[in-house]
Formats: C-alpha cells, structure tokens, sequence
C-alpha cells in the first residue's frame, strides 16, 4: 500500500509538475498572442497613415492635373488671342496701304488736274492779254 501510496505521489507530483509546464506554456503562448496583436495593431496603425499619405498625394495629384489643364486652356486661348490680333493687324495695315495707295493715286489724279488747269489758265492768261493788246 505505501508502493501504491508512493506511485500515486508521485503521479500526482508528475501531474502537478506537467500542469505548471502547461500553465507556463499557456502563459508564454499568450505573450506572445498579446505581442504579436500590439504588431498587428502597429502595422495597422501605419497602414492607415500610409493610406492617408497616398490619399493625400492622389489628391495633390489631381489639384496639379486640374491647374495644368487650366493652364494649357490659358495658354490656348492666349494663342488664339495673338493669332486673332495677328490677322486683324494684317487686315488692318492691308487696308491702311490700299488706303494709301487710293490716297496717292488721287494726288496723282489731282496733280494732273492743277497741271492741267495750270496750263489752262496760261493758255487763258495769254489769249487775254493778246486780247488786250488787240482793242
């Protein structure tokens, strides 16, 4: 009976023995449960900043794209301004020399009109005083 007693000691001792290597087991898995969640939570947490960064940057992005196509019609629309400008200053110097090529053909034609009655009134000067001299 005490062999039986002994082997039941120590069984029990065994047992007690293998139950505080479980709980010691039990307590380094949860450390370790614990600790690999405080990284997922970290990894989490700089995720959501990544996310918030690139966020960020998509709309900078956008803000940029809309300036830039702002810009490009700006532009556009100034060249088509000058190109405007550049036609009309064509036309209206285009007009300015038919202007002045109207301008000096009339001076032309009145040149020859006051040669012409220039020598109209010699002509009458001359029959006038030869006229004069003859009564």
């Amino acid at each position: 009976m005490q062999q039986l007693r002994t082997e039941l000691e120590n069984h029990q001792a065994s047992y007690a023995n293998e139950t505080v290597r479980r709980e010691k087991e039990v307590a380094k898995t949860r450390e370790e449960l614990d600790a690999a969640k405080a990284e997922e939570a970290r990894h989490a947490a700089r995720a959501a900043e990544l996310e918030k960064s690139v966020a960020k940057l998509q709309q900078s992005i956008e803000t940029k794209e809309s300036e830039q196509k702002k810009l490009e019609a700006e532009i556009a629309s100034i060249e088509q301004a000058s190109r405007e400008a550049t036609k009309k200053q064509a036309t209206t110097i285009a007009e300015r020399e038919r202007q002045l090529k109207e301008l000096g053909e009339r001076l032309t034609q009145s040149e020859k009109e006051r040669k012409g009655r220039t020598a109209e009134l010699d002509d009458q000067g001359a029959r006038l005083a030869t006229a004069h001299r003859h009564t």
